[in-house]
């Protein structure tokens, strides 16, 4: 329960004041960083000054005008044992630099960034044993500069009783994800569990496996912010992959809203069109697809590599240079062996790097052995020896093959890709399949090595991510740094793959692996629903009330146009939010121009945008909908194979549900979906037996 403040109560007035007071202090900071023109300063006179202070002052000036509208969230109350007892005061906030303002009741308080260590009280409404000692936790909700909620979330049994005049008691108000438009923020109303994995240490991996609705990306977007201020990173350090481009502009007002502008977010197919320097696509009709992404195909690979490294020692033979020189010590002779054996210790034992680097370590090894031998020499007669050494050592070194740029690789992938096992044949100037991209990449990571590492790689939505991918993420991350795995392996929609026990992932990854089973985006009788169709049987714990649901109905073709657009038309009608209409596999080409020209006016309809922002509606396979949400769905089995439990129609079922926020429908065309109605009927039955009390 939380206490929510009337409007006319004392306390209500005082956090009045004390926005008017914190929005005065933030416009006389800004007037004061800028000049008689109007532009930001940027430091003093002094150069070396300058240099120190003008990034910091301008960084200060950007947060906090856009910020200035909504400083805060809410304050917490507490006593620094180390300080005494007097409470403190402090305001959490978006910004990541921090401001002191004067409150109503002449107080210097401190507006915090939301990921200080302190500010973690306002999340978990635990004390910290020893340090702190927690009293009051209020959320503030703030709109258009004015204080629009006061609610204390927590107030310590210390504190006296509050009368029936300041406000009432209330179910707390827990983090709802916004339905449809754009994901936000979820800071005001973080949970303990999402806040710990946000914060943990950089060089922590994690595999989060979440459900629906549990928060997922938007933790680990909320982590990227947090290591960026906490780790001192630079954009430039992070590494995010997504499933889509849709996607990405779905979660894109995140990063920007908690002061990380720069942070560029990557779809993974262009990302890795980029890097190869080659079309890309996400599937292949290749019967060996299964193999293709099964972690034994990784493993066939770097044995391959292995192999590959071997015969080139194999066939290198012996580095011989005779040599004759005059030392101080008189005459010395002799003959310098770099032997095939040292050569093959050299690639046997230095797997660790790529082959390209581990040439440059048998040419180090090489020219420390010329300059031991020929120390003392004459320096005329040391340095013509020297270039005759490296001479000798490029012709030896071309009696082998050598990769040398990702085309040389392209050229003999095809042997790599038979050698793992994969028996179709591969034409390496067609379009790239996803799995293929990536194991290419892999390769050049263990041939060529990788032109920049990062401190942080987020792989999100990665259930369809082939096991190669997650290799590579592992290739790409630098040596302090770690890796994220973002996903639900009971979303995976790709045909050729089975469930992947994402524990045995983590374990690979030696990462930290969490599930989370709660779900803040759909009502309880959508997540009842959904529970239901889970192909593994695991229940969501719904964290929401209400919700929608209808027993499946068949719709002849002559009607399925108008009866989708008469419920399009209503529930554009009874939400702010987005309706989808989502096909198993493919929409009918017919159908959707049937849809266009049905529809009123007044509704912006599109099929699979490539920014879903601006429509009301959207049409949509679910490979497209996988990670979106929408007020309202429904879901159109175009066939009788359509979301029903042959082939990925189990997942699909699963998935088209799960994208609903508030209400959700099937139709069958031609036919009645058979795996709905059953799942429909048992969420009524947890429903009748009270299944749907909220945690």
């Amino acid at each position: 329960m939380e206490y929510r403040y009337r409007p006319s109560s004392h306390t209500f007035a005082l956090e009045r004041k004390n926005l008017a007071q914190a929005l005065a202090t933030i416009k006389k900071r800004i007037q004061a960083l800028l000049d008689s023109k109007g532009t930001p300063v940027s430091g003093y006179n002094d150069i070396t000054v300058y240099q120190a202070v003008a990034r910091g002052q301008q960084i200060w000036y950007e947060e906090w005008d856009r910020h200035g509208h909504n400083p805060y969230y809410g304050r917490i109350e507490y006593v620094d044992r180390t300080e005494g007892e007097e409470p403190t005061v402090v305001y959490v906030s978006k910004a990541q630099r921090s401001l002191e303002f004067e409150d109503a009741n002449g107080r210097l308080v401190d507006i915090i960034p939301w990921n200080a260590p302190v500010a973690r009280m306002f999340i978990t409404h635990r004390s910290v044993p020893g340090q702190w000692d927690l009293d009051r936790v209020t959320r503030i909700g703030i709109d258009n500069l004015e204080v629009v909620e006061v609610a204390d979330t927590f107030r310590g049994p210390m504190l006296p009783p509050l009368p029936d005049s300041e406000g009432e008691n209330a179910a707390e108000q827990l983090f709802e994800k916004r339905g449809g438009g754009k994901l936000s923020d979820i800071v005001a109303t973080l949970q303990e569990e999402q806040y710990d994995l946000i914060v943990q240490p950089l060089r922590q991996n994690l595999v989060i496996q979440g459900g629906p609705g549990s928060g997922k990306t938007e933790i680990a977007l909320h982590r990227i912010v947090h290591l960026l201020h906490s780790a001192a990173l630079s954009p430039q350090q992070i590494l995010y992959l997504g499933p889509s481009g849709p996607f990405l502009r779905y979660v894109s007002d995140i990063l920007p809203s908690l002061d990380a502008q720069d942070v560029v977010l990557h779809d993974l197919v262009s990302w890795l069109s980029r890097e190869l320097g080659v079309p890309v696509r996400k599937k292949s009709a290749s019967s060996d697809d299964a193999l293709l992404y099964d972690e034994v195909f990784t493993q066939r690979l770097e044995r391959w590599v292995d192999h590959y490294a071997a015969n080139l020692a194999k066939n290198l033979g012996d580095l011989r240079m005779a040599f004759d020189v005059e030392t101080v010590s008189g005459r010395h002779q002799g003959t310098l062996e770099l032997s095939s054996a040292q050569v093959y210790e050299t690639f046997a034992t230095s797997s660790r790097y790529s082959l390209r680097e581990r040439w440059r370590l048998l040419r180090h090894r090489w020219d420390q052995m010329v300059e031991t031998a020929l120390a003392g020499a004459e320096s005329r007669q040391l340095t013509s020896y020297q270039k005759l050494a490296r001479q000798r050592f490029d012709h030896w070194q071309e009696q082998v093959p050598r990769v040398e740029t990702i085309q040389d690789l392209m050229a003999i992938y095809p042997v790599a890709r038979q050698e793992a096992g994969i028996e179709a044949p591969f034409h390496r100037e067609s379009v790239w399949a996803l799995a293929d991209a990536l194991a290419l990449l892999f390769l050049a990571g263990k041939f060529l090595g990788h032109s920049q590492h990062y401190a942080l790689v987020v792989l999100d939505e990665a259930q369809d991510v082939p096991a190669v991918g997650f290799a590579l993420a592992e290739q790409l991350v630098s040596t302090n740094g770690s890796l994220t795995l973002v996903g639900d392996p009971f979303q995976h929609l790709n045909p050729y793959t089975e469930v992947e026990n994402w524990s045995e992932v983590a374990n690979r990854l030696h990462a930290q692996h969490v599930e989370l089973l709660d779900n803040y985006r759909s009502g309880a009788q959508i997540v009842h629903l959904a529970n239901a169709a889970h192909p593994a049987g695991i229940k969501q714990v719904p964290r929401r009330g209400g919700g929608i649901i209808h027993p499946p109905v068949k719709v002849s073709e002559s009607k399925v146009a108008e009866a989708v657009m008469q419920e399009v038309v209503r529930g554009k009608r009874e939400y702010l939010g987005q309706v989808a209409v989502i096909f198993a596999n493919k929409a009918p080409r017919d159908l959707l121009e049937r849809f266009q020209r049905l529809k009123p006016e007044t509704i912006e309809m599109a099929f699979e945008p490539e920014n879903p922002e601006p429509y009301d509606v959207i049409m949509a396979t679910v490979e497209y909908a996988k990670g979106l949400e929408f007020d309202m769905v429904i879901l159109m089995a175009e066939t009788e194979e359509a979301f029903e439990t042959t082939g990925a129609g189990a997942y699909q079922l699963f998935t088209g549900i799960s994208r609903a926020r508030e209400e959700v429908m099937m139709m069958g065309l031609r036919h009645l979906p058979k795996l709905y109605g059953r799942c429909y009927r048992q969420a009524l039955r947890m429903t009748k037996f009270g299944s749907s009390a909220l945690r």
